[in-house]
């Protein structure tokens, strides 16, 4: 069996943070400048004994082609990826994607295909939602709308959209459960967390469609910065704030927040300068 050259690309989750969790709509991009990929000769960025591990995980999931498997182990393959862990873009996705492409025949639909991937990504989180790894797999954009998964292939990128990288390794669990714990427990930020679904919503369709979403975009930015405070770092906050206090930057996360990436809409050069475009 070859190893494989295919490239599993970082993801971005444009929009749709947190509440794509109740079903909302989402945009989940391919980000290709960092990816990951199969290696027989390896500097070992992924140990050996963590990709046994997920190997026992996957041998027990259905149509999973166990030969292939114990080849994989005989040969010592590993994953080389220069995706960043705890940073919210897929590494966990890729790797997935990966062995799915991999490991297990096609599924004729992409309902099917999300929820295999799902499984497979559940090694790492416990539950997943199988976007990331569908996002490294298609390697297209995804919009999640009304409970259906499309392809977009068609889609083109935003120009003006780029990442801020705050150096902060963050875990997502504690953030996602905090979130749930707040919707259940405060009303003002359930209101919230329904305002910015609705917002979500609203820039999916103008990014698709029109392309003018700066005023959307805004309104995420002050809403996630006077309501999502336990998701945006010290270190961050005062940028963020500046860039709403000036009107020239507006910032929001890039998932779950936390650290790792987030995202900035601008068109002011001395802001973008540095910063790479999605």
């Amino acid at each position: 069996m070859d190893v494989p050259t295919t490239q599993y690309p970082a993801k971005i989750l444009l929009f749709g943070e947190y509440s794509i969790i109740h079903g909302s709509d989402a945009l989940v991009l391919p980000y290709h400048k960092l990816f990951g990929r199969w290696q027989v000769s390896h500097a070992q960025p992924l140990p050996q004994k963590d990709l046994s591990e997920f190997l026992n995980y996957v041998s027990s999931l259905s149509g999973c082609n166990l030969s292939k498997v114990k080849r994989i182990k005989d040969e010592k393959w590993s994953f080389n990826s220069t995706i960043p862990t705890g940073y919210g873009i897929g590494s966990s996705g890729a790797l997935s994607a990966a062995i799915y492409e991999l490991l297990f025949d096609r599924d004729k639909n992409l309902i099917d295909t999300k929820d295999k991937l799902a499984e497979i990504e559940s090694f790492f989180h416990g539950s997943s939602s199988g976007m990331d790894p569908l996002a490294s797999h298609l390697r297209k954009p995804i919009h999640i709308c009304d409970g259906e998964v499309l392809a977009l292939s068609e889609f083109k990128s935003p120009t003006d959209i780029y990442i801020y990288d705050s150096h902060i390794i963050r875990k997502s669990k504690p953030l996602i459960e905090y979130y749930k714990m707040m919707r259940e427990a405060d009303l003002s930020f359930l209101a919230t967390s329904k305002a910015l679904a609705k917002f979500n919503a609203r820039i999916i369709r103008e990014i698709i469609n029109t392309q003018n979403y700066t005023s959307s975009f805004k309104e995420i930015s002050h809403i996630q910065f006077h309501h999502f405070d336990k998701m945006i770092p010290t270190e961050v906050k005062s940028i963020w704030q500046k860039g709403l206090e000036s009107d020239t930057y507006y910032f929001k996360l890039c998932g779950a927040g936390g650290g790792g990436f987030f995202l900035v809409h601008s068109n002011d050069k001395q802001v973008i300068d540095g910063l790479d475009s999605i």
